[in-house]
């Protein structure tokens, strides 16, 4: 099927190959409907869920607010009930956001389970897929179908010793018992309904029997942009090339054809041209030193080394199970092409910021929804632990789903007539 990666420069573009874990999922009898709309390239800046392909995903919970990003169409369409499950790619938030505002559930595993096969690359260092999906079991099947060494991505070797074929085994509604959570209250405080969801959602952990503990993280690990910012600035570019390589003739193989082609009048005058910002963000990118830039090279064998072993110290000291927070400390946002939205309420200067330490560690990470905000929209609580804990955090998760059920549907997508969706 086209991969486009949400450009209208590689509209109808066929990759030489399924992706492995797409072929994965075929394998096992999985029929693939559609591929959905996405910020383009897999980055957002200030326009989540908008690309010059696809142009803007809405949020099915509220048609004003945006489905977060990058993998806002997938978590549209499952939200909406288009299919049962869907994939996603996690750089810095890509997956669990989407999932979070949309009422989903969203993994994202430990770098090295799933393969980066088939993904057009943002950032390598940090891109991986994973399953979204309505429920903890849906998300636990797909995961299990997608896991697994290939040969094409080095980096999964190492998961032949941890990889599960069924993730089911690990749904146990008693798993919060005994359980030892740790709430990181840095990313606290953004918006007043998130902060009281959280508090419930302690509650509802603790009445199954979790001890829940307050975890104020180490200053190092305060400002976790920063830890990613070396590979997003320089890896983009080397590795977008390769991929675009693979593609037919009649398609850019450069950044630089990249930029031109997103600038041709057909593009740069349409309903939907190239998000500006995005463009600003390709410029700057072919004047780094890619991959031999002496900050991503330290940041690459000293710092992310360091906050994932302080990461994995913090657990051990206080004998913690996993971490919990939200997903995002904001509920989903007002559409960007919106001027302004008085119900909002956001203080947090990046909502995003407590998912980047999964991908900067490369730790395991899933959401699940915790509950509604007044205007009726999702949020979502993740649960991060050690690599390779996806058993783990999958009983943890499903315990929680299944005390609370607090998943509803969208009134914007009720039952077609004479269909009838149990949960």
């Amino acid at each position: 099927m086209p991969t486009t990666a949400g450009s209208d420069v590689l509209a109808g573009a066929i990759p030489p190959d399924d992706a492995y874990v797409v072929q994965r999922l075929r394998d096992a009898g999985a029929i693939i409907l559609a591929k959905a709309n996405m910020s383009e390239f897999a980055a957002s800046y200030g326009r989540l869920g908008y690309s010059s392909l696809g142009g803007l995903t809405l949020n099915p919970y509220n048609l004003d607010r945006d489905a977060s990003g990058s993998s806002s169409g997938t978590a549209a369409a499952i939200a909406a009930n288009f299919a049962v499950l869907g994939t996603g790619s996690d750089t810095a938030g890509s997956v669990r956001g989407p999932s979070s505002v949309t009422g989903l559930v969203g993994i994202k595993p430990t770098m090295g389970l799933l393969s980066r096969d088939g993904i057009v690359p943002l950032t390598l260092s940090f891109d991986v897929p994973g399953p979204m999906a309505r429920t903890v079991t849906d998300a636990a099947i797909a995961l299990g179908v997608m896991a697994g060494p290939d040969p094409a991505d080095p980096r999964t070797a190492e998961s032949a010793a941890f990889v599960m074929e069924d993730y089911t085994q690990f749904l146990d509604a008693d798993a919060l018992a005994g359980a030892r959570i740790g709430l990181v209250t840095d990313f606290m405080g953004g918006n007043p309904e998130v902060d009281a969801l959280t508090q419930s959602a302690i509650a509802a952990m603790e009445a199954l029997g979790a001890t829940v503990v307050m975890i104020d993280l180490p200053e190092s690990l305060e400002s976790p942009w920063s830890f990613l910012a070396p590979a997003w600035e320089n890896e983009f570019e080397p590795q977008i090339e390769p991929y675009l390589g693979t593609l037919p003739e009649e398609y850019p193989k450069t950044l630089q054809g990249l930029i031109e082609a997103s600038l041709a009048p057909e593009i740069a005058d349409s309903p939907t041209p190239v998000n500006p910002a995005r463009l600003d963000s390709f410029v700057t990118m072919t004047d780094t030193l890619g991959l031999a830039d002496t900050s991503l090279l330290y940041s690459l064998s000293n710092q992310l080394p360091m906050m994932r072993q302080t990461l994995l110290t913090v657990m051990a000291d206080d004998e913690l199970d996993a971490f919990i927070y939200p997903t995002m400390s904001c509920p989903a946002s007002p559409i960007y092409s919106l001027e302004s939205d008085p119900t909002y309420v956001c203080e947090a200067g990046d909502p995003y910021s407590a998912g980047y330490l999964a991908n900067a560690s490369g730790l395991p990470d899933i959401t699940v929804p915790m509950g509604y905000t007044e205007a009726g929209l999702p949020v979502g609580l993740s649960l991060m632990a050690a690599a390779y804990s996806e058993p783990k955090l999958i009983g943890l998760a499903y315990a929680f789903e299944q005390a609370t059920q607090a998943r509803q549907v969208p009134t914007t997508t009720p039952s077609l007539p004479g269909e009838q969706i149990d949960y």
